[in-house]
């Protein structure tokens, strides 16, 4: 249970919000999925809520030549059934699809998403890996480039058109429980004339403290042709890369590092074999 209390205010616009984050010890609530769990578990401990439902321009969706441009408040569910979300941003919707959910799809924001960067959420790691942009009411940045300052609030989130060329992939292992991911590996590429890999982003999430890129396998695998050769070489990096490994109730730090292994060499393969034949 909640056992503090606190002021619960709902601003109308972005500049009311900010405000109120300006004035004392203040957090946003979106989907509120996050929050009021932090809240019971008493990680989080605020004198006032700002609640973001009732700004008006944070829950649309909106498309460019290419990007898909979701709003703060857009749930997982809106998102996952928006029109040609699949075709246009496939990475995107197999991280939203993979949380099955439907109680906190229903509620789960994409910007309180990001805004956590919670470690094992599967958008956490697509976004990630896909290089999507955050707007937010100061500026914009790469997801994972930096955390939001105390008075600045997610606008929206941006999220790359696949191209002609692009490849992706998102495989992982769940808790039963919760939905989580326990380690999860995110790959978005683009394969350019004669099956050369390119722009390669890996992302890890669920086996560390927070979402990780795996630079040093991207390396292996950029400006190759893609080759069982190429992919073994990657999965040679993948083995001796330094990782900070949670070790918790759900898998201890040595069967994360196996499942990063096991995970790892089955997204890579999925997606680049595939590109040599």
């Amino acid at each position: 249970m909640i056992s503090h209390q606190f002021e619960f205010v709902q601003p109308t616009t972005v500049e009311q919000v900010i405000a109120e984050l300006k004035n004392g010890n203040a957090a946003v609530i979106a989907g509120g999925v996050n929050v009021v769990r932090e809240l019971k578990m008493k990680n989080l401990a605020v004198g006032k809520l700002v609640s973001l439902k009732k700004v008006s321009g944070l829950a649309d969706i909106r498309y460019t030549a290419d990007k898909i441009v979701a709003g703060a408040m857009v749930t997982y569910d809106e998102l996952l059934y928006e029109k040609n979300i699949a075709e246009k941003c496939p990475l995107l919707y197999e991280a939203l699809a993979s949380y099955t959910d439907p109680q906190v799809r229903n509620q789960a924001t994409v910007g309180g998403c990001i805004a956590s960067l919670q470690y094992n959420l599967d958008l956490s790691a697509a976004a990630f890996a896909m290089d999507a942009r955050v707007i937010t009411s100061a500026g914009s940045f790469l997801v994972g480039s930096r955390n939001l300052a105390k008075d600045e609030i997610i606008i929206a989130v941006e999220f790359p058109v696949a191209g002609q060329s692009s490849v992706f992939g998102y495989e992982r292992i769940k808790h039963p429980a919760t939905n989580l991911s326990v380690c999860g590996v995110a790959v978005t590429a683009e394969i350019v004339a004669g099956g050369v890999i390119k722009d390669c982003h890996i992302a890890l999430s669920g086996a560390t403290p927070k979402i990780d890129r795996l630079t040093s396998v991207e390396n292996e695998l950029n400006g190759h042709k893609a080759s069982p050769a190429v992919i073994a070489n990657a999965l040679t990096a993948l083995r001796t890369v330094s990782l900070d490994l949670v070790g918790d109730l759900e898998a201890s730090p040595e069967y994360r590092k196996n499942l990063v292994m096991v995970i790892g060499e089955r997204v890579l393969t999925s997606v680049f074999l595939p590109a040599a034949s």
